[in-house]
This record gives structure tokens, C-alpha cells and sequence, in this order.
């Protein structure tokens, strides 16, 4: 220990005083919501909520109602789920937590205080000391400059997670309106299938049928009914699962449109070239911050690597016998660690976490520009069989249909061949709706794709805020 006299120990202490009071904790102006509800607003047309605001909830309990109260649209289903989810709620209330935890690694230890009373026989001894890491005081920069690029990545994290979420809910939506307009077109071969089972019945009563072409039509007709349940077991699966993408209870009722949106007339545009496309997507952003983050902890740590466990203290005794004068004494103590074999690691682990996460950088650029491509090729793959389907398969299917019946009529055919003919017809429809339902989730997946991963998780580090922090967290304490 050395001690240091100095003169004038009430200016001093003042000044210790008002550097400590410049590393309180106090929490940011954005946590990382505002990020994320601006990239709601942008992309999604709709703005985020916190569960914790009781002024807006009976007009979110209002727009909630009338929303259900009427078809729901997909620009409504994507903004129930992000202001109703409970668990999207959560996510949103964590980066508040987040924030205040990086808030108290950005600022000063509390100063410790230490009142020591010691007797010898006649002697009496008291001693005041206050002590505060010099450490981290002289670290502060460069940790609120790390707190502030941490709270950056993390914003970035949470707009990656709206959009995954806002896509759960797009494709919730879009399975759920396919399998509605699925179950309609298997109903309405249920009801042909069911009227062409009576006349069969009727016609071997009357002698016109015999009994194993009777068997025939009962059987299709079984037939049909079975995939009528199927459709409809279908329907009510992927309303279920819409409901858990949107945060509503089970026994929500829901109102669906009868059809999903028209296929567009052109298929999906060109891609940007690739800067453009890296400078839009959140998780290079991210892990550009993370990157950033990093050298400034290396820096923060680099600075206070000799002053690590640095404490600063006055201290005041007052000594002497019991029965005469007081002796009053001031005295101010620095206490260092030297750090002769710990330096050469603790910069090689610095280092290293600063090429790991500029190596990260580079493989999450590559990422996304893949993810970005196989979205695009998607979609427009997508796109041509929907319009395939449309505009050559399905009214080829509804031709054969027709001429069938003109045959039927003109006892040229069977009741058989009408039979497969219509089939046929269902079986064609059933897929251009298919089709169609695939395209709409291949242009939402290319829509994320854009601007975050479509559906890859996050990496630890994202729900770790601690793991990002230098060394200095734990100094001073």
C-alpha cells in the first residue's frame, strides 16, 4: 500500500464525490423498442404496443373486437399478433430488462464505506474510510460507449423478431384461409358425390342398375365423404394453429374470407444488388454491432487492465489516550493490482472475441444473401405453377367436365366416366388452390427475407445480454 498526503482533503473528496455521482445508473432513453416499431411501421403498416401501458389496452380491446368482428384480413391477423401475443409481449418486456442490466454494467459500483473503533488499554482508535473503484471510473467511456452499441444489437434482435413473428402470423393466416377454401371445394363435391349416390340407389330400384354398379357409386361416394372430413379435420387444425400464431384464446370465434387473394399478374421483381440487400437486413446489422460492441469492450478492457481491482479511499482517524487529547488524522490510500502474468491472456481473449465476431460478420452477410436468393428463386417457381395451374391445368380440367356432361346427356357415356370426370375436376381445383396458398407463403418468406432471417433462430448471444460485456462488469465489486 502507498499513502499519499495531500493537502487540501475536502476539495478532494468533493471531487471524488462528483465523479461518482457522473457513473449512476440511469436507464436509456431507447431500449431497442423504438427500432423495432419503426420497422413495424415500415414493413408490417402497424405499431407496437407494450403490454405495460394501461391507457392504450381498451382501445387495443376495441380494434381487437372489430377486427374479429368482421373476416379477418392478413394485415389484421399480423397486427393482432403483435400486440395481443403474450408471449411477443414478453419478448418486447425483456429488452427493458436487458436495458437495465446494461444500465448497471455501464456505471459505477456503489462506493463501500468502512467505520473501524479499535481500543489498546488506554488507547482509543477510530478510523472512517470511503472507497470507489478508480477502475472503472476511468473505464466509463468506454463501457457506456459498449452499453450503447450493445442496446443497438439488441434493438436489431427484436426487429428480427417482429418480422419472424409478423411471418408465423402471414402463413398462420394464409394455411388457414387455403384449408377454408379447400374444405368449401371438397363440400361441394360431397353434395355432387351425394346426389349421384341417390340416383344410383333409385335406379337399382328400379331395375336400371344393378347392384354392383350401385356398389361403385356408394363407393366413390365414400370416398369423397371421407376427404370432405379430411378437409374439414384440416380446417379446424389450422384455425387452432392461427389462433396460437395471434395470442387468442381456443375458443376464439374467427371469420375467415371465403378465398385467398388473386394470383398477381407479374411474377416478383428483381432482386437489388447485393450491397442494397445486406444494408437492408437486420441481422447483419446486428452482428455489426455485436462487432463493434466488442472492440470497444477489448478497448474499455485494455484501458483499465493495470488498474483492475484500482480502489481510491480517504480515510479519517482519530487516535490518542482516553483521558487526553485527540491526535486527527487524514489519509488517502491507493490500492493497485499488478498484473504480470494475467495481461498477455486477458488481450489474447480480447482479440480473439473481436476476430470471432468480424468472422461472424462475414457468415452472416453470406447467410443472408443465400437466404435472400432462395427466397427470390422461390417465389417465382411458385408463382409459375400457381399460374400454371390457373390458367391451363384447372380450365382444361373444367372443359373435360363439361363435354363430359354433354356426353352423359347424349348417352355417349357412362355414369362412370362422369364419375372420373368430375374427379378429375376436384382434384385439379383442390390444386391450383394448393398452388396458389404456396405462393403467397414463398412471396411472405421472400418479404422477411428482405429485411431479417425468415425463420432461422437467433444465436445465443442475442438473449444473453451479459455475454456481450467486457471484463469490466465484475471489476471494482
Amino acid at each position: 500500500m502507498t499513502h499519499l498526503s495531500l493537502g487540501r482533503p475536502t476539495a478532494w473528496a468533493a471531487t471524488l464525490a462528483a465523479a461518482l455521482l457522473t457513473g449512476c445508473a440511469s436507464l436509456p432513453d431507447d431500449d431497442g423498442f423504438g427500432r423495432a416499431d419503426r420497422i413495424a411501421r415500415q414493413h408490417l403498416g402497424t405499431p407496437l404496443q407494450r403490454a405495460d401501458r394501461p391507457a392504450a389496452a381498451p382501445s387495443a380491446a376495441a380494434a381487437l373486437n372489430t377486427s374479429l368482428a368482421e373476416p379477418l384480413t392478413e394485415q389484421a391477423a399480423v397486427q393482432i399478433a403483435v400486440t395481443q401475443h403474450p408471449g411477443f409481449q414478453a419478448d418486447l418486456e425483456r429488452l427493458r430488462a436487458e436495458a437495465a442490466e446494461g444500465a448497471l454494467a455501464a456505471s459505477l459500483p456503489a462506493p463501500g464505506f468502512t467505520l473501524r473503533r479499535t481500543r489498546a488499554g488506554e488507547d482509543l482508535e477510530w478510523e472512517a474510510s470511503l472507497h470507489a473503484s478508480l477502475a472503472r471510473l476511468i473505464a466509463l467511456p468506454w463501457l457506456r460507449e459498449h452499453e450503447a452499441q450493445r442496446l443497438t444489437e439488441a434493438g436489431h434482435h427484436a426487429a428480427i423478431r417482429v418480422l419472424q413473428h409478423a411471418l408465423q402470423a402471414r402463413s398462420a393466416w394464409l394455411e388457414a384461409v387455403a384449408a377454408r377454401q379447400q374444405a368449401a371445394v371438397a363440400q361441394t363435391a360431397l353434395e355432387s358425390a351425394q346426389a349421384s349416390s341417390t340416383l344410383a340407389e333409385r335406379m337399382q330400384q328400379a331395375g336400371n342398375f344393378s347392384a354392383l354398379q350401385a356398389a361403385r357409386i356408394h363407393l366413390a361416394q365414400a370416398q369423397v365423404k371421407a376427404a370432405a372430413l379430411a378437409a374439414a379435420a384440416q380446417q379446424r387444425s389450422s384455425e387452432a394453429r392461427l389462433r396460437l400464431a395471434l395470442g387468442l384464446p381456443a375458443r376464439t370465434a374467427l371469420t375467415l374470407p371465403d378465398a385467398l387473394p388473386e394470383l398477381p399478374a407479374q411474377a416478383p421483381a428483381d432482386l437489388p444488388d447485393s450491397a442494397q440487400q445486406l444494408a437492408q437486413r437486420s441481422d447483419v446489422q446486428s452482428a455489426e454491432a455485436r462487432w463493434q460492441a466488442l472492440q470497444s469492450g477489448a478497448r474499455a478492457d485494455q484501458a483499465q487492465r493495470w488498474l483492475a481491482d484500482a480502489e481510491i479511499a480517504p480515510e479519517w482517524a482519530i487516535e490518542g489516550p482516553l483521558r487526553s487529547g485527540h491526535l486527527h488524522s487524514r489519509t488517502w490510500e491507493l490500492g493497485l493490482r499488478l498484473p504480470f502474468w494475467d495481461s498477455r491472456v486477458r488481450q489474447v481473449a480480447a482479440d480473439s472475441r473481436v476476430r470471432v465476431a468480424a468472422l461472424e460478420l462475414q457468415h452472416t452477410q453470406l447467410n443472408a444473401l443465400a437466404e435472400i436468393q432462395e427466397a427470390h428463386e422461390a417465389a417465382r417457381l411458385q408463382w409459375q405453377m400457381a399460374q400454371h395451374q390457373q390458367t391451363v391445368a384447372l380450365p382444361l380440367a373444367r372443359q373435360m367436365a363439361q363435354q363430359n356432361l354433354l356426353r352423359y346427356n347424349g348417352m355417349l357415356i357412362g355414369v362412370f366416366e362422369l364419375l372420373d370426370s368430375a374427379q378429375q375436376r376436384l382434384q385439379a381445383e383442390q390444386a391450383a388452390v394448393m398452388a396458389l396458398r404456396d405462393y403467397w407463403l414463398a412471396q411472405a418468406q421472400l418479404q422477411t427475407a428482405l429485411i431479417a432471417p425468415p425463420g432461422r433462430p437467433l444465436p445465443a448471444a442475442a438473449s444473453a445480454s451479459s455475454s456481450n460485456r467486457p471484463a469490466a462488469d465484475s471489476a471494482g465489486h
